[in-house]
């Protein structure tokens, strides 16, 4: 595997951009699919600097990319959409370089600086009023309809900006060597056609086989599972409110989120939106992660509070966390999986809605 960021090329795009030659980057952070660093400037404010990783993997005669050339470019569509559609608190996006020519070995995008941070040492009354505000947030989120399965980008015009759904992003994962292709990523017209692309493997990514993989016997599990989700009774119908399609942001959490620092309940920014897809209600459906310091039965009563505050405002998000959704859920499940042995889903338990019911932790 290769992974180069040219720093010399980077900092010229910048001082281009910023049109200021004294600029300095400080404070590395790696994750997994970027890299941060906090940036300096005599004619701006605290910035903030994110590249993506441009990982390739030779195998043989073929070479895969890791990272999808339109991951970071639908982030930054959808971060301005959001910004642009809602009162919900974002980063402000000051510049993005998709890096067509390979020259700095990643595309980049450059934000102003927040200074909030994660929600900690609240007390029982601003957890509450915090929580309210982060259903708030999500309902927004919800309200937002569109027309199409995938993810959201932007086309400038000039001046003005095009929005449009185009293909499902992905966020590598562990054992991962290149993202789906967008050509097979949608948009879709339909949850049928996204669900039967997802179980003939067109959403999956490339990844390292075992010597010993019975392709034969792959086959015939995801020919069965294509069968069902084609026949499924379940997607005969598209008009009901839990069936519209929404924005999901993948990792809605507290993690995700900053505060003020002298207001815990004030929330500054939602942060990583990368993997944004638009999706029907059902489907949206984020791992909410709750720090490990709070109580389960206070999570249990904050977890039901969101709930609760969310069902007042969204028509079909009580379906949508139910059992109706719970079926919807384990349909897609099945799909993803359609190549694997059918004991791996097959458990008899419904798949509960994470962000409803689930007790996850973070930090």
């Amino acid at each position: 595997m290769t992974s180069h960021i040219n720093m010399e090329v980077l900092k010229s795009r910048i001082q281009g951009y910023l049109k200021d030659d004294t600029i300095s980057l400080h404070s590395p952070c790696s994750e997994t699919n970027h890299v941060t660093y906090r940036l300096d400037s005599s004619s701006h404010d605290d910035l903030l600097l994110r590249v993506g990783w441009a990982a390739v993997w030779d195998d043989e005669n073929r070479q895969f990319k890791e990272v999808s050339d339109f991951k970071m470019r639908s982030e930054v569509a959808t971060i301005r959409y959001v910004k642009e559609h809602t009162s919900i608190p974002v980063p402000d996006i000051l510049a993005y370089d998709p890096d067509w020519d390979r020259k700095v070995g990643g595309e980049w995008m450059l934000m102003k600086y927040i200074d909030g941070v994660s929600p900690r040492g609240l007390t029982d009354n601003q957890w509450e009023a915090l929580c309210t505000s982060v259903a708030d947030i999500w309902s927004q989120l919800l309200r937002l309809r569109f027309k199409s399965i995938g993810s959201i980008y932007e086309q400038q015009n000039g001046s003005e900006s095009h929005y449009f759904i185009g293909p499902m992003t992905y966020i590598p994962r562990s054992g991962s060597i290149a993202s789906p292709e967008a050509s097979t990523s949608g948009p879709f017209s339909s949850a049928r056609e996204w669900l039967v692309a997802a179980a003939k493997g067109k959403l999956n990514p490339t990844r390292r086989i075992q010597s010993d993989f019975d392709y034969d016997q792959a086959r015939k599990w995801q020919e069965a599972v294509i069968d069902v989700v084609k026949k499924s009774p379940l997607l005969n119908s598209d008009t009901l409110d839990h069936e519209q399609i929404v924005l999901a942001h993948m990792d809605y959490s507290l993690h995700n989120i900053l505060v003020d620092r002298e207001d815990p309940t004030r929330v500054l920014a939602v942060l990583d939106w990368e993997g944004a897809r638009t999706v029907p209600m059902w489907a949206a459906n984020p791992v909410f992660r709750w720090p490990y310091f709070l109580s389960d039965s206070t999570v249990a009563h904050l977890r039901q509070l969101m709930r609760d505050r969310i069902s007042g405002q969204i028509r079909g998000w009580e379906t949508a966390t139910g059992d109706d959704g719970n079926d919807l859920r384990w349909l897609e499940w099945q799909a993803y999986l359609s190549s694997s042995d059918p004991s791996m889903y097959e458990s008899g338990k419904p798949v509960l809605h994470k962000m409803s019911w689930r007790d996850a932790r973070c930090f």
